[in-house]
This record gives structure tokens, C-alpha cells and sequence, in this order.
């Protein structure tokens, strides 16, 4: 874990500009080089060193010849060193040269230097999957992502710029990614996406002129690299390079470090460093398309027609078609790449038209013969979507032989992340141009599907939201009264259970009640409860249906288990209860034993332990239970001798008297207590376990429920059970279990804690932060913008060196209003909730959750979840989360410390996607954010205009997203003319910081203050659950 840890309050995110890497990716020497100073009472000597120093000074060479008859010499004093050198080498020579003598021939000077090489490995050629944190849009998903910028979120935060796009080393003033991402659809690659093959390096890079491919210009492989090591590799045409690539000013906005508190998060994002770099396409992905090249049968009949103007239809679509489409189909041409961008083009042309308004005139259909479907669509005047259909369809009819019919499908699009670095040349607006195919080191890549189908939004409101049971069929409801055995199974599904398959100990096959830890109702949790010494005395008869149940036998078993497979915690569970053993046997052998307990002559050796142990968990020595869980009366028999109670009466007035001699310690040990606590938030725990039938949890669905407290205390009983050897393991268990139990609930309250991090200086940063919360907004949702000038990084690279500008602002939520069914879950946008975490220390019973199944799951990495125990007061707080994880791909598991009466979702904001709104044949950005307060009337409230805070969005407020033109692969945005349009038009609202140089950066517009402006709100939704049943 990293040593920096984001102190952010939870909801609110930071974007940083950059995060500049301490140390790059190459070979580095380090020198460490120690001067020995000379001692007044230092000798001399002459030296081989010595001489080689001397002759380096330009020392004579007679002089030197001289001096070497002195040489290893024994050692002399200053006087008698210099007597020796006069007599050697005479009177004549100048003091400089007896100076030189005399500080290389002093022994206690000298220099040493010792040195070793090492590399800094980092990704060049390829990518470890655990450096991607999550991606947007998620993987393989359908949904309406046309109008969204696709993006990819890493786990480091100077990953982005730990290399230099140009060859040679980074520059500190570089502050461009090295990687970019790049959008393709199957259109681009006339209808087929080219394959991603793995290759060696050494045929990446450095190509050769006569090579049929363009590739980096790279100076050379570090010493950890070797041409024979593998990468991926993709062909894309020069002329789409050219179209899709970004250039070098987009580069600087297309990658920025975002900061979040991670505290309401499943367990894999909760345990990281809440620091996180995201890298933006620079185009938007295709939209689902009417036409597609399959439906394209004669091309050159449709071209020969439209540009004829054969009939009304076709002269119609000619002039619709913009210049540089009509120039290209009229090229006649055998090329068959020429061929493939023509039906590129006139398929882009037909769906743009077809995108718009309708086509469709009375006299410029006569001649067309419409279809009896088309007709009724046209008299029912189609609006809104059915206007695309309408279009389509008449389309169809016009060119029944060249337009084949078939329904949209969705339109496949692929986001490629590729290394830039030695590829500056082909980047567009360079003068280089070679023709070729450029050859690209592929990092990542996944694709999506566009279609308004799923999304986040349309998502959470299919989903079917229950209490956790199996639901009894509606047809069978229907019907009205139901038979005695149909209405004792509908109960019992109620209640949880569900019907399996159960073979005894004697092999016998019988069908018995199971019920898992997450039951529909609420179970009081007993304060005593009986001794079980096996799994079997779980069993439960039902005389109503001649059923067992064998919930908590199963329970029982299943921790035995559990504990049997976990080597490491049974030896120290089978340790600790020697050692407890060992105090016993040392009790009951002791000399005094007879004194100290008096009356108890004639007890069994079972009773004197009883009266023991229990006196001892009443002693104040003794470790005390510290929640609601209360041992009860021992289960066995009285012993023969006297009246029991009088007796055990007359053993606990003399516990004064007992003293242990030995010194075991009876605090049960951590590695115990940490593994049984992860036991009771049902860690290990299979999931057939906890939903014993697929029908609790349908997709598309969230389910509640009341953890069973009994379930887990037969649980935790079970895996306590492991090593018992004796009647008197039983016994010591039997007082014990209640000691694991609360040690196991207490320490459950910590399972969920992140490792302290290391100490830094971060807080002594020359830091500004200002936070301001719009009107009408919560203060649980805010995106900041801090001004931090300059810190050391460490070694991981995991500190921020440069950022931007010290402003900050907030951005309201989306929260939506949904019926749920049932009458009992209500999704709301009324709640203005104050997020403050619990800070209770103590199981707070009811403990209560929910299963969320669902695409979103597996769609967002790093879903935000919250609960509160009151859903009508408007600044209650938080529970805390015990339990946060993700149990398969699209089923995510939350317990909470409390009864939950309010649930929050939320998209994950460091994932939050970037987007525009559609605006014809464009994209527009309406109501841009303020990046500064501002005493202007910016912001409507309450229907009045008033100045802005941080983060309000601004009223008449748009800019139009500039597009890339003169190209056959459209919705290619020109990044740094927007961000050059974004901040002219907030200047012109005053909602930006002037340029001064007393502002970081000189207050220059950045890649994080364009991420601001793109980025879109992340969606909430809210869950009211009744929960107000009684305790049963």
C-alpha cells in the first residue's frame, strides 16, 4: 500500500494536472563516493596511488624516479618525511612540487568511490492488467455510449507520464502522456477489424525503409529488455492513423491524476491508495447505425442513381451529401482500397441522413412504392426515434435491389490503447508522411457495443428489488385461495427457506428445510444458548410437515470445515485450548485443592471444572464478555455429593483464594480472532451457503436481508470445535464459545480497516484548498482542484509534483425517483443527506445488507455504496460498512453495522465518464462549470440569478465541440481547440482565473480544468427500505 493515502472526505474527488514519475523507466548508475580528511598527527608514506596522482599533477619525471625508491617504505612523521625527501630528491625543486608530495603522500587522505548499476523497469511494449483499475465503457457491454468519450482508469498515478512520447529522456518540462487511446469501429476497417498479434519487439521497432510498415523511431532497449520479447501489435492505415490519432496539442489535455476517498467501497477499491490516472479518447464511438455496409448490395447502382438524380429521392440525397463525399464516389477507380472508403463514405452519408429530420414529401415519393408497414408508420406520424425507422424504411423501398432489408444491429466499437513513444513524426499535423501501415505496441484494448439499451441509469431501474426468499409464483396468487401444503410452503419461502436434497449418516435420501445466514426477517439474537457438541444436535424437527431443518446443522458443519481446512488457525485454536487445559489439570492437582473448595468433597471432577471456569469468567482477572452474548447454565449433572448449589455457593466464597501458577495467557489470540471474525461477515463462506436457490437472486435484482445471528453462532461453535480430544475439551468449550463469540463479533468492526500508512510530510506541502458547496447541493459529492507547486516523490512514484491551479467546486448528483415494487423500496431524489461515518465500536444488532445482481456490478469497478439507519431525517449517519465485496462479476455483497433503512449506489467518480451532448450533426457542452467564485449573477436559484461558487454550472453557458473535417472517419474531436473554446467562453463569464504568474501553471487552462469541463455527473440512486418488522 502506498505510504501516500488520499485524506479526501468521502464523495469528494480532486483532479490533479499530472503526477511526475521520481524516477523513469532505464539504467541508472549510482555512485556513492567517501574523502577520508587528513589528521595534524597524520604519516606519510609513498604509494603506487600515490605516484600515478603525482604524475597526473605534472610532476617531473626525474622527480618521480626518484621517489620511487621511497615507495612502501615503512611510514614517517611530517618532519622525518621531509628530511627524507630532501636528501632523495634535492633542494632544487619548487615548493609546488613538495606540496604535491606531501598531500598525495599523506596516508590518512584519500578519496574512495564504489558504484553499481541498476534498471528501473517500467511498461513500454506491453502492460500488467493489474496496473487498469476499470474502463469506460465497461467491457463487452452494450449500451448508449455515442455520445460518451471512451476512457481508461489506472491503479498509478504517474504511469501516463513515466515515459516521453519523443525518444530520449523526459523532459521535466514534458508533461505529454506517452500512451493514447485510440476508437475504432468495424467501418474503418471496411467491415473487419484487423488482428492483434503478438510479435517480437525487435520486429516493432527501428523499421527498416524498405519495411512495408511505419514504426516507432525508438533509440534503442534497456538492459531488461530484449528484442526477442514478445508484445502486441496492431496495423492501422496510414490515412486513419492520420484521421483518429491525436496530435501533440491534444496530448496535454488527454491525461490527467484523479484523487477520491475510497472508504464506501467494495473491499479490492477500498484498499487502495485513492489515487488514480485516467487517460480520454479523443473520439466519440459510432452510434448505432440504421444502415451497415451488409446492407449494401449494389454500391455502384445506388452511386450511378444519386449522382444521375434518377428519380426525386436520389437528386433529394445527392445534394445532401457534403462536397468531399460527392467528390470521392465520383472517382472512378479499380482500386480496392478506394472501393472500401466509398462505401464507408456513402453509408456514413445515408445514416447521417437518416439520423436527421424526415425525408419524407408527398411528391418526392410518387414514384416509390412504399410497403404496407411503411405506409402505417407514415399515417401514424412518426416523432421522436420512430423518425430514424421512418427514414430507413423509405430508404428500403427506394432501392428495394441495393438497400437489403435486415434490423439495425449494434455497432461494434473497440477502444485500442497504444504507445506514442517514438511515433511523434506520423502524428497529424506533421510533415511526415509515408503511406505505410503504422505498426502500433498494443497495451490494452476491449470493445462495446452502441445501443440505447443499457447504461447506468436504465440499469438500476430494471432492477427487481425484494427481500431475500424465493417469491411465490404470481400465477398461482392469482388463482385466490391456496391448499394447506401450497400456504405452508409460501410461508416458509417467506421466511427464507428453501426445500434440498438431504443424506443422513445412514444413507437415507430425505428433502429438509435449509435456510442460509441472510434471512428476509428479523431474528432476535437469544442471549443464552445450548452447548452443542457435534453438528447433529442442530437438527430441527417440524411436526407440521414431517420435515428437519438443517440450517444450523449445516451452519455447524460448515465451520468445522472451514477450520479443518485452514491449517494455520487450527493449530493455533488447538494451542490456546491446551494451554487452558494445562491450568485446569494444574488446579485440580494442587495440594490445597480440598481448602479451597471446602463443601465440594464429594463433587465429580466435572463440577470442579464448571465452578472453575465459571468463577473465572467472573473474576475481575478474567477475560469479560463485552457485548449482549451471555453464557448460560452448564447442561451437565449434578455430582453425588451434597446439594449442588450449596456447594458450587460455597466454592465462589473462596475464590479469593485461587491463584493460577502458571503463566499462560488466557486471552484468547489474535490470528483467532481475526479468523473468526472474518467468519461471522461470512468470509469463506460458500455461495451456495448463503443462497441456497437461484430464484432469491434473479438478474437484475437486489435482495435485503437480516444477517441470522444463531446461523453464526452455530458458524463460529462449529469451528471452534476442531480438537477436542476429551469430555473436558467439551466442557472448556462450553464456556468458551461465548468468549469467541464476542471476540469474533468486536473484532468484525476492524476487518474492514485499512493498514496505517507510513507517516509523510504531505501535510507540509505548500497546499491550498479552498471548498465551497453550491447552493441547494449536499456537501457529499464534490470534485476539487488543488494547487500543490512541488514535493519529493518516492521511489514508487506515488506523489503528485505538479498540479493545478487552487480553486475548488462541486457537482450535484443525479439522483433519480423510481417506484420500487412492492410498496416497500422507494427510490428518491427528496434526501439532502450529510455523510458522517458511525463511529460506534460495538456490534449495533440488527446487522442487515443487501445482494445487488446486476450488469452495473460488473460494469463500474469501484461502485460506492451507503446506508443509514433513518431514511426520513436529512442529516443522519452513515453506517458503517462491515462488508463490501464483489462475489462474482455482477453480484456484489454489503453488510452494514445496523439496520439499514436507506441505501445509496453510486457510479464510482474516479471513473466518472466524459461526454457531450448531441446538437444536430455535432456534439455541444451546455452549462460549463465555474472554476473560481465569482460575484456575477452566474446561477439560477429559487428561480433569481446569483454569484458563483466552484463547480456551479453557469447559465447560457455552451460551447460546440469542434470536429475534425476533410476526413471519412467522423467524430474525431479537435481536443486542444476545444479546451482553447472552453476557456475563452469562461472567460467571457469571468468563471476562470486570470492568467498571472503568481498561479501555478500561470493560471494556463489544463488537462484537469478540461477534464472538469467534459466530465459528466455520476449516477445515484437511492433506496428506501422499510424496515420496521418486530423480532421474532
Amino acid at each position: 500500500m502506498s505510504e501516500y493515502q488520499s485524506n479526501l472526505p468521502a464523495g469528494e474527488i480532486r483532479f490533479h494536472q499530472w503526477c511526475e514519475p521520481p524516477l523513469e523507466p532505464g539504467d541508472y548508475t549510482m555512485l556513492t563516493e567517501q574523502t577520508v580528511q587528513a589528521l595534524k598527527s597524520s604519516r606519510f608514506e609513498i604509494t603506487e596511488q600515490s605516484l600515478t596522482n603525482l604524475k597526473t599533477e605534472g610532476v617531473p619525471d626525474d622527480v618521480l624516479e626518484n621517489l620511487k625508491g621511497l615507495k612502501n617504505q615503512e611510514r614517517k612523521d611530517k618532519e622525518q618525511f621531509l628530511a627524507l625527501l630532501k636528501t632523495t630528491i634535492g633542494d632544487e625543486h619548487t615548493d609546488k612540487s613538495n606540496a604535491l608530495i606531501m598531500k598525495y603522500a599523506e596516508y590518512s587522505l584519500g578519496t574512495y568511490t564504489k558504484g553499481f548499476n541498476f534498471s528501473v523497469a517500467g511498461p513500454r511494449f506491453s502492460l500488467d492488467p493489474s496496473e487498469i483499475y476499470s474502463v469506460y465503457p465497461p467491457r463487452g457491454h452494450i449500451g448508449d455510449f455515442s455520445n460518451s468519450l471512451p476512457h481508461i482508469v489506472f491503479t498509478r498515478r504517474t504511469l501516463p507520464w513515466e515515459r516521453s512520447v519523443k525518444p530520449g529522456p523526459r523532459q521535466k518540462t514534458d508533461k505529454l502522456p506517452w500512451m493514447a487511446l485510440l476508437v475504432f469501429s468495424a467501418e474503418d476497417f471496411g467491415g473487419t477489424f484487423p488482428e492483434i498479434k503478438s510479435r517480437p519487439v525487435g520486429e516493432l521497432i527501428n523499421p527498416l525503409p524498405t519495411d512495408p510498415f511505419a514504426g516507432p523511431k525508438l533509440g534503442g532497449l534497456a538492459a531488461y529488455e530484449k528484442p526477442e520479447d514478445l508484445c502486441n501489435t496492431i496495423e492501422v492505415p496510414w490515412k486513419l492513423f492520420q484521421s483518429v490519432a491525436p496530435s501533440e496539442d491534444d496530448l496535454a489535455y488527454l491525461a490527467h491524476v484523479r484523487e477520491v476517498n475510497t472508504g464506501h467501497k467494495e473491499t479490492l477499491s477500498f484498499l487502495a491508495d485513492g489515487w488514480f490516472s485516467v487517460v480520454l479518447a479523443n473520439r466519440f464511438p459510432q452510434p448505432e447505425q440504421p444502415l451497415s455496409l451488409a446492407n449494401l448490395g449494389d454500391v455502384a447502382s445506388v452511386v450511378t442513381k444519386l449522382r444521375s438524380g434518377a428519380d426525386a429521392v436520389s437528386g433529394f440525397l445527392w445534394k445532401a451529401f457534403s462536397p468531399s463525399a460527392q467528390d470521392l464516389l465520383k472517382e472512378e477507380t479499380a482500386d480496392p482500397q478506394k472501393e472500401k472508403e466509398k462505401r464507408i463514405v456513402l453509408i456514413n452519408e445515408l445514416n447521417r441522413i437518416i439520423g436527421g429530420e424526415s425525408i419524407y414529401v408527398d411528391n418526392r415519393f410518387e414514384g416509390v412504392t412504399l410497403s404496407g408497414e411503411t405506409v402505417k408508420l407514415r399515417d401514424k406520424t412518426p416523432q421522436g426515434s420512430e423518425i430514424a425507422r421512418f427514414n430507413r424504411m423509405l430508404l428500403e423501398d427506394t432501392y428495394p435491389g441495393e438497400i437489403v432489408k435486415s434490423p439495425p444491429l449494434a455497432v461494434e466499437n473497440r477502444a485500442i490503447l497504444v504507445s506514442l513513444e517514438g511515433l511523434t513524426d506520423y502524428l497529424p499535423g506533421q510533415e511526415s508522411a509515408v503511406n505505410k501501415p503504422v505498426r502500433l505496441a498494443v497495451l490494452a484494448s476491449w470493445r462495446f457495443h452502441c445501443r440505447e439499451a443499457f447504461a447506468f441509469k436504465a440499469s438500476m431501474n430494471k432492477l427487481d428489488v425484494q427481500r431475500l426468499c424465493v417469491p411465490w409464483k404470481a400465477d398461482c396468487l392469482a388463482r385466490g385461495k391456496l391448499s394447506p401444503a401450497e400456504e405452508q410452503v409460501r410461508v416458509a419461502w417467506e421466511m427464507g427457506y428453501t426445500a434440498l436434497n438431504h443424506s443422513t449418516r445412514r444413507g437415507e435420501k430425505a428433502v429438509s428445510w435449509y435456510r442460509g445466514p441472510l434471512v428476509p426477517l428479523y431474528l432476535r439474537k437469544v442471549d443464552k444458548y445450548k452447548f452443542r457438541p457435534a453438528a447433529d444436535a442442530a437438527l430441527r424437527y417440524s411436526p407440521l410437515d414431517g420435515m428437519m431443518d438443517v440450517s444450523y446443522a449445516a451452519a455447524f458443519q460448515l465451520g468445522r470445515l472451514l477450520a479443518l481446512q485452514d491449517r494455520h488457525f487450527a493449530t493455533a485454536l488447538y494451542a490456546y485450548r491446551n494451554g487452558v487445559r494445562r491450568q485446569i489439570n494444574e488446579v485440580l492437582g494442587r495440594k490445597r485443592l480440598g481448602s479451597v473448595f471446602g463443601g465440594m468433597e464429594g463433587a465429580d471432577e466435572s463440577q470442579i471444572m464448571s465452578t472453575y471456569l465459571r468463577a473465572f469468567g467472573s473474576d475481575s482477572g478474567g477475560s469479560k464478555a463485552r457485548s449482549g452474548w451471555v453464557a448460560e447454565e452448564s447442561g451437565f449433572p449434578d455430582g453425588a455429593g451434597g446439594d449442588s448449589a450449596s456447594v458450587r455457593q460455597a466454592a465462589l466464597a473462596k475464590l479469593d483464594e485461587l491463584r493460577l501458577t502458571t503463566d499462560f495467557d488466557l486471552t484468547i489470540p489474535k490470528p483467532v480472532c481475526r479468523w473468526l471474525a472474518r467468519l461471522v461477515l461470512l468470509y469463506r463462506v460458500p455461495f451456495t451457503y448463503l443462497v441456497a436457490d437461484e430464484r432469491m437472486l434473479p438478474p437484475e435484482s437486489m435482495r435485503f436481508f437480516y444477517l441470522d445471528p444463531n446461523w453464526l453462532k452455530c458458524l463460529l461453535e462449529g469451528a471452534c470445535s476442531v480438537g477436542r480430544s476429551s469430555s473436558r475439551d467439551e466442557l472448556v468449550d462450553e464456556y468458551l464459545r461465548d468468549k469467541f463469540l464476542d471476540f469474533a463479533m468486536e473484532q468484525a468492526l476492524e476487518v474492514r480497516t485499512k493498514p496505517s500508512p507510513i507517516t509523510s510530510n504531505s501535510a507540509a506541502l505548500p497546499s491550498v484548498v479552498t471548498t465551497a458547496v453550491p447552493h441547494g447541493l449536499s456537501t457529499n459529492d464534490k470534485i476539487l482542484i488543488s494547487g500543490v507547486s512541488s514535493s519529493n516523490a518516492d521511489i514508487n512514484g506515488e506523489r503528485t509534483v505538479t498540479v493545478i491551479s487552487a480553486t475548488a467546486f462541486s457537482v450535484p448528483v443525479d439522483a433519480r425517483e423510481h417506484a420500487g415494487t412492492g410498496g416497500s423500496f422507494v427510490r428518491s431524489t427528496t434526501a439532502d443527506i450529510e455523510v458522517k461515518q458511525s463511529a460506534a465500536r460495538l456490534p449495533a444488532w440488527p446487522l442487515t445488507g443487501f445482494l445487488l445482481r446486476s450488469p452495473v456490478v460488473e460494469g463500474w469497478q469501484g461502485l460506492e455504496m451507503r446506508a443509514w439507519k433513518d431514511s426520513g431525517s436529512k442529516a443522519t449517519e452513515a453506517l458503517a460498512p462491515l462488508r463490501i465485496d464483489r462475489l462474482a462479476p455482477d453480484i456484489m455483497l454489503c453488510i452494514f453495522n445496523g439496520k439499514v433503512n436507506r441505501i445509496e449506489v453510486k457510479q464510482p467518480p474516479e471513473g466518472m465518464h466524459f461526454g457531450a451532448s448531441v446538437d444536430g450533426d455535432g456534439f455541444k457542452r451546455f452549462h460549463l462549470r465555474s472554476l473560481i467564485k465569482t460575484e456575477e449573477p452566474l446561477v439560477k436559484a429559487n428561480g433569481d440569478l446569483k454569484g458563483a461558487e466552484p463547480g456551479d454550472q453557469i447559465e447560457e453557458s455552451e460551447t460546440s465541440v469542434p470536429l475534425r473535417t476533410k476526413t471519412s472517419h467522423p467524430r474525431v474531436i479537435e481536443v486542444a481547440k476545444l479546451a482553447t473554446d472552453l476557456e475563452r467562453t469562461l472567460k467571457t463569464k469571468g468563471a476562470i482565473h486570470k492568467k498571472t504568474d503568481t498561479m501555478p501553471h500561470g493560471g494556463t487552462f489544463t488537462s484537469a480544468d478540461f477534464g472538469v469541463e467534459m466530465v459528466e455527473s455520476p449516477g445515484r440512486v437511492l433506496f428506501d427500505v422499510n424496515n420496521t418488522e418486530n423480532a421474532q
